[in-house]
């Protein structure tokens, strides 16, 4: 993830320059650079929060809900933001929050977690937590039972706060049972570890995690991205414009054993689409050429996948598109920003139903 962080962060000059030219134009009466201003600010909604910037969402958000006369503000504070991150010092301590009633289990975790290099925080309760929940954390570690809360609902807390969506979040449960993890998985946790557990074996999980790696027994090396023309078995297609967004998906599937054909619009999906088997696609609504709901209804018009599972991007806010992707025979759908775990969660849970 630190690397897709920079790849991010290097990007950010054009988009900067390009939004301070918007501004500049606005600021001299020039009205028709609007569908510019929004075009910049719908592709950082999307990419921001995904790659860990979720401020730079919010602000994106709030250069789409002003109308044309009102813009210049939000578009400095946006372009002020996306400085900020491009000068982020990504040698900084890394922030790692436990919530868990326990002072040993609390003890135990800053003893192990813990460094010079890393920030062990610490709530008793949900309601210490809440207070914390607006801070810059790499990891949420958190007790599936609480004095005040359930963690099931924390979870989802956590998930749908735009501050805290994208951070991962790894359960401590005494519940032992398949159903207890495989939901707090659904629900949006990338890592589920039961009570009583070594010390040594969370450091590993929680190392990885903070890394972005893969368990030692599987390698990014053992996965391709697939080349159109020759999917396999659990090929996935993804029509995708924005390329960080794409890059972002893509890394988590194929971490997952999925082979990925990534189209940048819907046209060229179209075309992929009518040659080659998929288990499942995923589409993006907003794309050049041809939108996900116009490639949605052909897709479902072609006889060999009329029954293929089809997962829908859209931005938070947009919730009458999840409406209309229903109504032309979505299965699922995923809102910006979102959790790479998240997506890899509904995934399975379509592939399963299917």
């Amino acid at each position: 993830m630190r690397e897709l962080r920079a790849a991010f962060r290097e990007g950010l000059p054009p988009l900067i320059e390009a939004l301070e030219g918007v501004a500049d134009e606005l600021r001299l009466g020039t009205t028709d650079v609007e569908d510019e201003a929004r075009r910049l600010a719908h592709q950082l909604k999307g990419s921001g929060g995904s790659f860990g910037y979720p401020k730079v969402t919010n602000a994106a958000v709030e250069v789409l809900q002003a109308s044309v006369s009102e813009m210049i503000e939000p578009l400095d504070v946006l372009v002020a933001m996306l400085r900020r991150v491009e000068a982020e010092d990504e040698s900084a301590a890394t922030q790692i929050l436990v919530i868990d009633d326990d002072p040993l289990i609390q003890q135990l975790l800053v003893a192990t977690l813990g460094s010079d290099s890393r920030d062990v925080v610490v709530a008793g309760s949900l309601k210490e937590a809440e207070k914390l929940f607006s801070g810059d954390f790499s990891l949420i570690i958190l007790d599936l039972f609480l004095p005040d809360g359930d963690g099931r609902e924390v979870i989802k807390q956590i998930r749908e706060s735009v501050d805290t969506a994208l951070t991962p979040i790894l359960v401590l449960s005494g519940a032992s049972t398949s159903h207890a993890r495989d939901e707090c998985l659904d629900l949006g946790a990338v890592a589920f570890v039961e009570k009583p557990f070594v010390p040594g074996d969370l450091f590993e999980i929680a190392d990885q995690i903070l890394h972005g790696v893969l368990p030692p027994q599987r390698t990014q090396d053992q996965f391709v991205e697939e080349e159109p023309g020759n999917p396999g078995p659990r090929a996935i297609l993804l029509a995708e414009d924005d390329e960080l967004t794409a890059t972002l998906i893509k890394d988590r599937l194929l971490r997952n054993g999925f082979e990925v054909v990534h189209c940048a619009n819907g046209y060229e999906a179209l075309k992929v689409a009518e040659t080659q088997p998929f288990v499942l696609a995923i589409l993006d609504v907003k794309m050049p050429r041809m939108d996900g709901f116009e490639l949605l209804a052909k897709l479902r018009n072609l006889p060999q996948l009329a029954d293929m599972p089809i997962m829908m991007l859209t931005g938070m806010g947009s919730e009458h598109d999840v409406v209309r992707g229903f109504d032309l025979g979505a299965d699922g759908y995923v809102l910006k920003p979102f959790s790479p775990a998240e997506l890899v969660a509904r995934i399975d849970r379509l592939l399963a139903q299917s």
